[in-house]
């Protein structure tokens, strides 16, 4: 049975030493001057600002990743604190301030991601960067996925290290899960080493 074509975004799954990612996170804001929808599974950057909520506390502010070869990731969207004045948003509105959760993408910390093409038996081992910069108004899910046609450098940005075990997850079909670290995290050191 064929994989479902439902693309998530980067979710953090565990430690690379087998240890439980135990939901570590970085507080960020988003300001009003950043134009961009985000959604849960999102890949950001910090944007160089700061956001001072009423509550007296500063956060740094956060734009979406670019797709390149090098271009540094800080991390992975895997919350917003709820908009009291409506509930349903599940994800940041364009141009509105908003406290985020992200995932700082250590190269310790392994992510889950959809395939967007070929098997993960034959990414194994690749580097390649991400395609998608948008995703869900309903679920709140980002498109994000690895781009598998980038894979084979070793400047590229996510480091497939193998696939999700799940029933329903067939690394032998296209758009099967991958786990994946972060190749060139904006805070530490970047993994550059050779893709297979």
């Amino acid at each position: 049975m064929a994989n479902a074509d439902n693309a998530f975004g980067f979710l953090p799954i565990r430690m690379v030493n087998g240890s439980p990612y135990c939901g570590q996170i970085l507080s960020c804001a988003t300001a009003t001057t950043n134009a961009e929808a985000m959604f849960i599974g999102t890949p950001v950057v910090l944007e160089g600002g700061a956001v001072t909520f009423d509550q007296g506390d500063t956060l740094p502010t956060i734009a979406l990743a670019t797709v390149a070869t090098t271009n540094p990731i800080l991390g992975c969207i895997i919350g917003f604190e709820p908009n009291r004045g409506d509930l349903t948003i599940k994800h940041r509105v364009a141009s509105t301030e908003r406290r985020v959760m992200v995932a700082v993408a250590q190269p310790d910390v392994v992510f889950k991601c959809q395939s967007d093409d070929v098997t993960a038996l034959a990414a194994i081992g690749e580097q390649g960067s991400f395609t998608g910069v948008s995703g869900s108004t309903v679920t709140g899910y980002s498109n994000a996925e690895y781009d598998e046609a980038t894979g084979g450098t070793a400047v590229d940005q996510w480091h497939v290290i193998g696939y999700f075990n799940a029933p329903d997850n067939d690394p032998t079909l296209a758009n099967a899960i991958l786990e994946v670290i972060c190749s060139h995290p904006q805070l530490g050191s970047s993994q550059v080493t050779a893709g297979v």
